[in-house]
C-alpha cells in the first residue's frame, strides 16, 4: 500500500500548500468511478484526461493496482474495473446527465455527455491496448515535485471555489 502522493507549493504569503499530485488525483477520481459510479466522477476524469493527456492518464490508470490492490474486486483488478467502466459509462445517477448544462461554472464542452463518454472511451482504449501504446506520464504528472519550482499546474487547477476538476480546468 502506498501513501498518498503529494506535492508542496509555497504560497506568495510564505505558507506551504500540500496537494495530491496530478497522478494521484487521476487515481482517486478513477477509484471513485469504481466505488461511487456517479456522473460527476466520469466528468472529472474526462476533464483531467483532456487536460493532461489521454496517454498519460491511461498510463497512470494502468498502474493503479500498485496503489489500490487491496481494494480489487473479487475477480480481476482495479485497473480492469476502471477500464471496463470507462469503456461503458453507466453512472448510477444517470438522470443527472440531462442537467449538465445546469452545473455552475462547468465548461460548455462538458455539457454534452457524449464528449465525456468519448474521452472515457479513449482512455479505456489506451488502457486495454497496453503499456506499449501509452507514453510515460508528462512532466506535469510527476510525483517528486517540491517547493514552487513549477506551480503552473496548480495555479490552473485551483480557484477560490474548488468545486470540481471539470469546472475549473480551462478549456
Amino acid at each position: 500500500m502506498h501513501p498518498l502522493e503529494a506535492e508542496h507549493y509555497r504560497l506568495p504569503d510564505g505558507r506551504i500548500l500540500t496537494v495530491p499530485t496530478v497522478a494521484e488525483i487521476i487515481r482517486i477520481t478513477a477509484f471513485l468511478i469504481v466505488k461511487r459510479n456517479q456522473v460527476r466522477d466520469y466528468l472529472d476524469l474526462a476533464a483531467l484526461a483532456d487536460k493532461f493527456g489521454l496517454d498519460a492518464t491511461a498510463s497512470v490508470l494502468s498502474a493503479i493496482d500498485r496503489f489500490y490492490a487491496d481494494h480489487a474486486p473479487e475477480e480481476g483488478t482495479v485497473a480492469a474495473q476502471v477500464a471496463a467502466q470507462l469503456a461503458t459509462p453507466q453512472p448510477k445517477d444517470s438522470r443527472t446527465i440531462g442537467r449538465l448544462d445546469q452545473y455552475k461554472g462547468l465548461a460548455a464542452r462538458w455539457h454534452d455527455w457524449g464528449q465525456v463518454v468519448s474521452v472515457c472511451h479513449s482512455v479505456a482504449d489506451r488502457m486495454i491496448a497496453g503499456p506499449d501504446t501509452c507514453s510515460r506520464p508528462r512532466s506535469n504528472l510527476r510525483t517528486d515535485v517540491t517547493g514552487h519550482q513549477d506551480d503552473t499546474v496548480w495555479r490552473e487547477l485551483f480557484d477560490d471555489r474548488c468545486i470540481g476538476w471539470a469546472q475549473i480546468l480551462p478549456e
